[in-house]
Order: C-alpha cells, then structure tokens, then sequence
C-alpha cells in the first residue's frame, strides 16, 4: 500500500490515522500478507511488512485495532 492508494479498509485506516496525529501521513509503503492461517493473528515482519490471518483481516475491528498502531508508526 502506498500512501496514494487510499483505497479499502487501510486507506480508512490512513486517514483515521491522520485525523488523529492532525496532519497528513507521510510517505510509507506498507505490504500486507494475508494468509490461511489459525486463529486471529497478525505479525509484524519489518517496518513496512505485516503478515495477518484471514480471521484478523475479517474482523473489522480486530484488525483495526491491530494495524492502527503500525500505521500510526508508519505516518
């Protein structure tokens, strides 16, 4: 994800992000991985790279509770 591609559940997440720190995000690149896995997890595999189970990208909330922290680093 870059910081023009504002679209989907990050790009809320973004701007939400931005709202908060009361300016616009900075330049970043952020992968998410999404996998078959067990459970509702996510881990952080580098600064730009997250790897999260299709449980946590499914729960709205969850997941954004989870990412916002990593995008609020991130901008």
């Amino acid at each position: 994800m870059r910081r023009g591609d504002r679209r989907g559940r990050e790009g809320d997440l973004v701007r939400a992000v931005e709202v908060e720190i009361g300016r616009r995000a900075r330049s970043f690149e952020l992968q998410v991985t999404e996998l078959p896995v067990a459970g509702v997890v996510g881990w952080r595999v580098s600064a730009g790279h997250v790897v999260v189970g299709r449980a946590l990208r499914g729960d709205a909330v969850a997941y954004r509770r989870w990412l916002t922290p990593v995008i609020r680093e991130l901008a």
